[in-house]
């Protein structure tokens, strides 16, 4: 968005933003923001609340099959289901670089070399040693448009469209960019 438009000055969380078109299809528009990063830990989303997953990784502790997990970050992926708290009602998602990665077995390729995949999944890679958090960028919250909505905003020049590979949108990982 653009100094002075309405995302400027009423969704300030716009400005500047790099925002990856995940889905678009006749229901709409979905995207995340790629350059948001905050001070939220995964803990600040009830994460570890969730006592089957609480109960299963300390099982798998105990047996010797996990590695100790450091704390995850996260970065701000939009508006929508954006929920710190004990709730746990965010939306958690990662964005991997490599499809080609034969760990995965879950997620969707959303370009050549990105994809989508639940934050549970890739907790579950790290916690078997298959992976490491380094590998993932992790988001809470999404955008989204009505059908036709985001195309009438690039009309209106509130939006610039660019073409970028995987390498050009995450070219270090959320956990990388947080712990410098």
């Amino acid at each position: 968005s653009h100094p002075g438009d309405h995302y400027y000055l009423d969704q300030q969380y716009f400005h500047k933003a790099v925002i990856l078109i995940i889905k678009s299809d006749a229901g709409g528009d979905v995207g995340v923001i790629l350059n948001r990063p905050t001070s939220w830990g995964i803990e600040d989303f009830g994460e570890a609340s969730n006592t089957f997953e609480a109960v299963e990784l300390h099982l798998r502790r105990l047996l010797g099959l996990t590695i100790e997990e450091r704390p995850w970050k996260v970065s701000y992926g939009g508006p929508m289901c954006f929920e710190p708290g004990p709730r746990g009602d965010a939306t958690l998602m990662c964005l991997h670089r490599d499809r080609r990665d034969q760990r995965l077995k879950e997620g969707e390729e959303i370009l050549n070399g990105l994809v989508l995949l639940p934050y549970s999944y890739a907790r579950e890679l790290v916690a078997m040693g298959q992976a490491q958090q380094e590998d993932f960028h992790l988001l809470s919250g999404y955008c989204g448009w009505a059908p036709g909505q985001l195309q009438d905003e690039v009309r209106n020049g509130g939006w610039q469209l660019l073409c970028a590979g995987s390498k050009a949108l995450l070219p270090k990982t959320n956990q990388e960019t947080l712990g410098e």
